[in-house]
């Protein structure tokens, strides 16, 4: 996946690409702002696996040098029918970001890639809390369709 450009703001353009190593300040910046503390080198050590796997993608939303935005997205089988779907499994948009398009230029990128990996459908959670979320992601076409359930495994269960 090449640059692609995204809403012109101010005087220069943002743009979309795919996530290097050397993002992994950035993206642990923005990661801690979505409310999941984080830092530089536990960032990298998870990029390092994302970026290797190729059933994964990590996108950048970028302007002049600056993160403003990331995504991440994975591909997972059906079980319940034929095919492959995407799961958009990270979304943060810097909060000076928010209201100028990086966050559904992001989200339309993640689309193009899961349809070119022959995805037919992509699903995401969002936590209750997010109701701002929420309403930006019914303007993009998606609807509620289900609740999330969560459970913490401890090493210990999963030897049993």
């Amino acid at each position: 996946m090449g640059t692609q450009r995204a809403k012109r703001t101010n005087s220069q353009r943002t743009s979309i690409r795919q996530a290097t190593l050397d993002d992994a300040a950035q993206i642990a910046g923005l990661i801690t702002a979505l409310g999941y503390p984080t830092n530089a080198r536990d960032m990298r050590a998870r990029l390092e696996g994302l970026l290797a796997d190729p059933g994964y993608v990590t996108l950048v939303a970028e302007q002049g040098g600056e993160a403003l935005g990331v995504a991440g997205a994975c591909l997972a089988r059906f079980y319940e029918k034929n095919g492959l779907y995407a799961r958009l499994v990270a979304l943060v948009v810097s909060e000076a970001s928010h209201g100028k398009g990086v966050g559904a230029s992001l989200v339309r990128a993640v689309e193009r890639w899961a349809n070119g990996k022959g995805a037919v459908e992509i699903f995401l959670n969002s936590g209750v809390q997010r109701e701002g979320a929420h309403s930006f992601y019914e303007k993009l076409g998606y609807r509620e369709t289900g609740v999330r359930f969560s459970k913490e495994l401890s090493a210990s269960e999963g030897r049993r």
